[in-house]
């Protein structure tokens, strides 16, 4: 059973309907969700994160590879303060805008790297394979996350991507290209939509 086995506190209640307040805030001087209230974030982004994130394993470190606004990051941080989540994207006002969630969510468990993706090293911030894994939700394109991430998966640290059954993501060549398998779909259900979990590793 994991940490999110549970209904959220009041506590983390309130973290999260800060979070989506301030990404409707940011979104209309950054590109970061297309969602145009509160309720429509909690239900269709930080709900699937929270969702998938039951369905995922305990670990020391996550890696959230593209995180944009934050997702699945910063929901995987406030249900798991023990674990140090690592948010890292290319754009710079995405750094300004998750240094803000950051400080005002009280998240020290949040580390965040504007870089690009294949320039980022776990060992370089003392990451080792089986201290970590790497997860990514509407990474785009879809096509280059396999070159982008296969020198930090591996079958201890593997890659875990949310989609859809009929993703690209679903399609074992799409991984074989970079020499990665692809082993399993994990399904959750998000309100009316059926999820999945797909995940990734170095044979």
């Amino acid at each position: 059973m994991t940490q999110t086995s549970q209904a959220p506190s009041e506590e983390n209640r309130e973290k999260l309907r800060k979070y989506a307040e301030l990404l409707l805030k940011w979104s209309t001087v950054v590109d970061l969700t297309a969602a145009k209230t509160v309720q429509e974030i909690s239900q269709n982004h930080i709900a699937d994160a929270y969702l998938a994130l039951e369905e995922l394993p305990e670990s020391e470190a996550i890696i959230d590879i593209g995180t944009g606004a934050g997702l699945p990051g910063i929901v995987f941080a406030v249900f798991r303060p023990d674990t140090q989540i690592h948010l890292v994207d290319t754009r710079i006002k995405i750094g300004s805008f998750l240094e803000q969630v950051r400080m005002e969510l009280m998240l020290s468990n949040v580390h965040i790297h504007i870089t690009n993706i294949e320039h980022f090293k776990p060992e370089d911030h003392g990451l080792m394979p089986g201290d970590y894994y790497s997860v990514s939700r509407a990474f785009s394109p879809m096509e280059k996350l396999a070159a982008y991430t296969r020198h930090m998966v591996s079958v201890r640290s593997p890659l875990y991507v949310m989609s859809t059954e009929n993703s690209i993501a679903a399609n074992p060549k799409q991984w074989a290209l970079n020499g990665l398998e692809l082993l399993k779909g994990i399904p959750y259900q998000l309100g009316n939509s059926q999820r999945v979990i797909f995940q990734v590793v170095s044979p």
